[in-house]
């Protein structure tokens, strides 16, 4: 059946650009500047369809612009159109292609109708469960980041104004931490309480009684910072420095709350498209990485072999080969989300210490093949996604197993690794060795150069 390939080069708040090119790439059609309506979209398949056979298809091609692309690719699905989604960097070269110092919406377009079909890649549509679940787990991990910025401003501005405060406190954010951070930023304001003021004033405001060392820590700080800063008022305005550290503070809690509302949200829609959870059987992966792992792979038959998920998370090697030889230690090619792979990160390095199989591949990684311990927790990604994908397809609780295969209790597996596949500490250390890594890294460079 024949078809043409429209190239459309999507703008958030511009217009949207279109190219149209024949199933041999050549333009057949002017190019068409359109705007964000059902009316507008309708222009671009006319357009595209002048003097076009009858029963003539069109293979809508578009790089995801921010979220610009949703109505548009909506809106073309229910009219029958094939969408297709080209990846960035390749849009990215062919452009360069054309035109090496030059960027136009309608070079941008021009490159989309022109790309090869190898290189397209059809639209995937998940369920609206998958999706919902995907957008909230990456607002959680957002707003986590945002969290733990908010948190170590805070604690750079309290150890400014009172040195030692954090560790005074013990946790950082303990109760009597966050009463000194809404309320008694400011150490001459507690000097002008006094011993028994603060530890009355602290006791009204937390539900448990604060101890009598902690109490003393915070007195000998707030006592220090005023013996520092006496002669200092007439640069520093401490009261601003503490309703300034109040705001922050506010500022926290306010993202903290938003946090926790996220929370419950992935929740549900992690009950609504996992419900057994099976997922968390697997080590390394509990409650917190489970929704992610889901959202990530969404419907696991979308997968036909296991070996997609490799190329999908970015996890596999770039490939550079001439005259029948390839180069070796290439890095990977980081295709994926980075949230997928960071979580493979964190279940890798938990798991390694619970499964014999996994322990074994981390192992042979620092003892036999030099790798220091974080490219030794890399390898082990590809495998945890392997695990979550068999597990998410077949909907059972994952098994621990050892070398040969056989089931074993978690029990036993854990004392296996410690008496077998224990790194040594002496070798941990000599990976650590920076200086050395560097010249292994400038030895495979130089001979991949050659």
């Amino acid at each position: 059946m024949p078809y043409r390939k429209v190239g459309v080069d999507l703008g958030i708040c511009g217009p949207h650009h279109i190219s149209v090119s024949d199933e041999a790439g050549q333009l057949v059609r002017p190019p068409l500047a359109v705007g964000t309506s059902a009316k507008e979209f309708d222009r671009i398949y006319e357009h595209a369809l002048v003097d076009a056979a009858e029963g003539t298809q069109l293979k809508i091609i578009f790089e995801p612009t921010a979220l610009i692309w949703l109505p548009f690719a909506i809106y073309s699905r229910a009219k029958g159109h094939q969408l297709h989604r080209v990846k960035t960097q390749q849009l990215h070269d062919l452009r360069e292609f054309y035109q090496r110092y030059r960027k136009t919406d309608r070079l941008d377009s021009k490159a989309g109708a022109k790309m090869p079909d190898e290189t397209l890649e059809e639209l995937y549509w998940p369920h609206r469960d998958y999706w919902a679940l995907d957008r909230t787990t990456q607002q959680h991990e957002k707003l986590t980041e945002h969290l733990q910025r908010e948190k170590a401003r805070l604690e750079s501005l309290i150890e400014g104004i009172m040195p030692g405060a954090t560790k005074a406190f013990g946790q950082p954010f303990c109760q009597p931490a966050r009463i000194i951070y809404e309320h008694l930023a400011n150490p001459f304001a507690i000097a002008q309480l006094g011993r028994e003021g603060l530890e009355q004033f602290i006791n009204q405001h937390c539900r448990e009684q604060i101890t009598a060392q902690k109490l003393e820590a915070i007195w000998h700080c707030a006592q220090n910072a005023c013996e520092l800063y006496q002669h200092g008022h007439d640069v520093v305005d401490f009261e601003q420095f503490g309703r300034e550290i109040k705001r922050y503070y506010r500022h926290l809690v306010a993202i903290e709350a938003l946090l926790a509302e996220v929370e419950d949200e992935v929740q549900l829609y992690y009950q609504r498209v996992h419900p057994s959870k099976n997922i968390e059987t697997i080590y390394g992966i509990g409650k917190n990485l489970g929704p992610v792992f889901v959202a990530v792979i969404k419907d696991p038959n979308r997968f036909r072999h296991a070996s997609q998920i490799k190329s999908f998370i970015g996890m596999i090697p770039k490939l550079d080969e001439s005259s029948g030889s390839d180069k070796k230690g290439l890095p990977i090619t980081k295709a994926g989300p980075p949230r997928a792979r960071r979580a493979g990160y964190l279940a890798s390095d938990v798991a390694r210490r619970w499964d014999p199989q996994l322990a074994k591949i981390y192992y042979d990684a620092m003892v036999f093949k030099g790798h220091n311990h974080v490219k030794a927790v890399c390898m082990l990604i590809n495998h945890m996604y392997m695990r979550a994908l068999r597990v998410l397809k077949d909907d059972r609780p994952y098994v621990l197993r050892d070398l040969e295969g056989h089931p074993i209790s978690p029990e036993a597996a854990r004392q296996f690794i410690q008496e077998h596949l224990t790194v040594p500490e002496d070798i941990r250390r000599q990976r650590r060795n920076k200086k050395r890594i560097q010249e292994k890294l400038h030895r495979r460079r130089r001979k991949n150069r050659k």
